[in-house]
């Protein structure tokens, strides 16, 4: 438990927290929720300086199975949540999004008290899967290799997947090559299609987001990468989707490929056979003046 306090007659709002790592930054207290937990408002200070602001990433999507493309990155939201004298004793849930496992959305993140959902980070869009077109939710899931890409979702910045590719050689050596998960960055979102710079090469997955310095989480780190399409053509990792920045796994060609980093939100890598990567966990960081 952590609770805020100073010596200058209690003039700024009053937040403890449980489940988090608090810092401080410039004049703010900056709690990290890794995993779930609470804040309460405990009392107000002088006008103007009652309120969090607060940033959410959900949890990346699990890569696609066979010939499947990489999961979407989880969903961006920065918010500022102002505060008057009912909030006080107001304890609020935080909830940190888990990543999907293998072909499988991710979780919301949030903030949450009696019925009502302060602030959500979406969770990330799952690959296409056999029979299916892919999913969209933070970042859109890549496309499969019978299957087109998500489109964007929910996101501050969210991206696309790419397209899959199907090359019906025959003899057994057909390959399947799934294109990249969306990511979140606000220039280069969206997944790579399969074989866009090699033949028979899974495609990258979408960058994720860049925070600032001058922003809650104050870290200058990227969150919500999409995950790499994987590849069945071969082993090289050269022929495998890479992960977006922003913690996005990479592609792999049978059962190898990575998982989204955790409490990044990025996308788990695709395969070319046997089984996708799980998408990375989400994170939750909120700040409040203390000067």
């Amino acid at each position: 438990m952590f609770a805020a306090t100073n010596a200058f007659g209690n003039p700024f709002m009053q937040v403890s927290t449980s489940g988090a790592t608090v810092t401080t930054f410039n004049g703010y207290y900056v709690a990290t929720f890794t995993g779930s937990g609470t804040f309460t408002i405990t009392s107000l200070g002088q006008s103007g300086v009652n309120y969090i602001n607060a940033f959410l990433v959900g949890g990346g999507a699990g890569g696609g199975n066979g010939g499947g493309g990489g999961g979407g990155g989880g969903g961006i939201k920065q918010a500022t949540l102002n505060y008057t004298t009912s909030d006080i004793g107001s304890t609020y849930t935080v909830t940190v999004g888990a990543g999907g496992t293998a072909g499988s959305y991710g979780n919301e993140s949030y903030i949450y008290l009696g019925g009502t959902y302060y602030a959500i980070g979406a969770r990330g869009g799952r690959p296409a899967t056999t029979g299916s077109a892919a999913a969209s939710g933070g970042g859109g899931g890549g496309g499969s290799a019978y299957f087109l890409s998500g489109a964007a979702g929910s996101g501050t910045y969210a991206g696309s997947g790419g397209n899959g590719a199907y090359y019906p050689i025959g003899k057994g050596s057909d390959v399947y090559v799934g294109g990249g998960g969306g990511g979140n960055n606000a220039s280069t979102p969206n997944g790579q299609n399969a074989s866009a710079s090699l033949l028979y090469k899974g495609g990258d997955g979408g960058l994720g987001f860049v925070t600032s310095s001058s922003n809650v989480p104050h870290t200058g780190s990227t969150y919500g990468g999409g995950g790499g399409g994987g590849s069945s053509y071969s082993s090289s990792g050269s022929y495998q989707g890479t992960g977006g920045s922003g913690g996005g796994g990479a592609g792999g060609r049978s059962n190898n490929a990575t998982d989204g980093t955790a409490n990044t939100g990025g996308g788990g890598g695709g395969v070319g056979s046997g089984t996708g990567a799980a998408g990375g966990s989400g994170i939750v960081v909120i700040e409040w003046r203390f000067a």
